[in-house]
């Protein structure tokens, strides 16, 4: 599994909008804050209104002052684990390296999605983590202030490390040998 996101998100350099309208990633997104799940901090995913890309229907003929819906073939579902990299230049930076989240240098925060609707994805960060890599959201409440109303991040499906490490120690337990 980790070579094939690792070859996908790397494979993105040369057509970027191939990832997002296959449905394993989401640019131009404007991160907010939504309150807490017990220690994990709860952000809503929504393309900008300056999105690059949007995804309405054939039916509707203007943006209204909507927010774009999700690609209509998008594959984000529920407890999908995700990758969210920062557009250190705002809406339209994920065509180059600076927002390819398997960059040393690129900003990511890796989340768990706890819901998704037609036009957001709600996702589960670590407290402190989103805060700490990105800044404030811009409709923070708190000691820190607002953050940039500019930012904009991309999310990717990805994989997470957990699993991968409980497997890891539970071979390691069936095949240990006790000492008698």
């Amino acid at each position: 599994e980790e070579s094939e996101v690792i070859q996908r998100l790397e494979s993105s350099i040369a057509n970027p909008f191939l990832l997002e309208t296959s449905g394993h990633a989401l640019f131009d997104i404007h991160p907010q804050r939504r309150g807490n799940l017990f220690s994990d901090e709860v952000y809503r995913l929504e393309k900008s209104a300056d999105a690059t890309t949007i995804f309405f229907s054939a039916t509707t003929t203007t943006n209204t002052g909507n927010t774009s819906p999700l690609p209509p073939n998008h594959k984000f579902a529920r407890n999908d684990v995700v990758v969210m990299t920062l557009q250190p230049r705002g809406t339209g930076d994920f065509l180059g390296t600076s927002s390819l989240p398997t960059q040393k240098d690129a900003v990511v925060v890796e989340a768990r999605v706890l819901n998704v609707g037609p036009s957001y994805l709600d996702v589960a960060v670590p407290s402190g983590k989103f805060l700490q890599a990105f800044g404030p959201a811009s409709n923070n409440i708190g000691e820190e202030g607002r953050g940039d109303p500019a930012m904009r991040i991309r999310v990717d499906r990805f994989f997470s490390d957990v699993p991968f490490s409980r497997m890891v120690a539970a071979l390691g337990q069936l095949t240990s040998v006790s000492p008698e």
